[in-house]
């Protein structure tokens, strides 16, 4: 599946990954994408919150990049948030479909809490930075 084809079928849904926490996690469309897109890759180990993902993943899978001035992430990278995101210091998580200077679009879920998947434009406000597959993501025509 592409990321385009991802972001077709999920825009508008409430994705439930795991049965634990119900559908009111951005992890939850972090973890589908993973399974869905990035195919044979292994999902990040389990963690209390989405910011923790940024110290939580596999090298070999991922390379990460921290978020400076002048880099922009690529359609298919995870980008992360730090705890200070948001009130319950759980930080955030969303897949990049484009980026610019001082925006960036990410498909995203529970962001603000409670909303379903969908694209939604963000700021580079808090962001950490972001985990690029070492395998071409499936883009389509995004």
């Amino acid at each position: 599946m592409t990321l385009q084809e991802f972001v077709t079928i999920y825009t508008g849904q409430r994705v439930n990954f795991d049965p634990r926490t119900g559908y009111k996690q951005c992890m939850d469309l972090y973890r589908l994408y993973v399974r869905e897109v990035l195919v044979g890759f292994d999902q990040s180990a389990p963690v209390r919150n989405a910011a923790a993902v940024w110290h939580n993943y596999d090298p070999a899978l991922w390379e990460r990049i921290a978020y400076a001035d002048g880099l922009y992430p690529q359609p298919g990278d995870i980008v992360i948030w730090s705890k200070w995101y948001s009130r319950s210091l759980t930080g955030h998580i969303a897949i990049c479909v484009t980026a610019g200077e001082s925006w960036l679009t990410c498909f995203s879920q529970n962001d603000p809490g409670g909303t379903p998947a969908r694209l939604r434009e963000y700021g580079y406000a808090r962001v950490l930075g972001w985990l690029r597959p070492r395998i071409p993501v499936p883009v389509g025509g995004l």
